[in-house]
């Protein structure tokens, strides 16, 4: 049969049916592919949705992480340094707003690390705070933060309790903000 002979054949009644005949499983087959793919649709957005809550959960768990670490971190650090409790929030403030602050992993460890565009490289906080607010190399308190540590309670030699006990606390105040500014 040639292309001209197929052609007429196709046109013909005969053609037209054996061409149905055909076709119908072919269409039936389309409809069932279509309605699982509708489903697989149906089945991947909600894997999707959950997927986002799951993500949405994963983030909050790691803020949650990142707070507990940080603020446990902290007051750890600033009790070992011996920052008094009125300027804890300060110095808190400070490093939140001067610092770019990631909670790493290290196997189940959580430290955290800052980071300011002035470093070459992220810092572990305790080697900051350590290095920033602690004491220098030869044990005396840096600059940053010798007017904000709390001091010991002297009581030797006639001396009554903290040695700030009588500072008028207005004016201590404005001492320790005009240090923390220059900063």
């Amino acid at each position: 049969m040639n292309i001209e002979e197929l052609n007429k054949w196709i046109e013909s009644e005969e053609g037209m049916a054996w061409l149905e005949e055909k076709k119908t499983p072919l269409l039936k087959k389309r409809d069932e592919l279509l309605e699982v793919n509708k489903a697989l649709r149906a089945d991947l957005q909600e894997v999707k949705n959950s997927a986002n809550g799951a993500s949405s959960a994963l983030q909050q768990e790691r803020e949650a992480v990142k707070k507990v670490v940080l603020d446990d971190k902290l007051e750890s650090l600033m009790n070992e340094i011996g920052i008094g409790k009125r300027f804890r929030n300060m110095v808190k403030s400070e490093l939140l707003e001067s610092f770019s602050i990631e909670v790493q992993a290290d196997g189940l460890s959580r430290f955290a690390t800052v980071k300011s565009e002035e470093m070459e490289k992220p810092m572990r906080l305790d080697d900051y705070m350590r290095t920033k607010w602690g004491k220098d190399e030869n044990g005396m308190w840096t600059d940053d933060v010798k007017d904000i540590v709390t001091a010991p309670i002297n009581s030797g030699g006639g001396a009554r309790g903290n040695i700030r006990s009588h500072v008028d606390e207005s004016s201590f105040d404005a001492d320790v903000k005009a240090i923390l500014d220059k900063i």
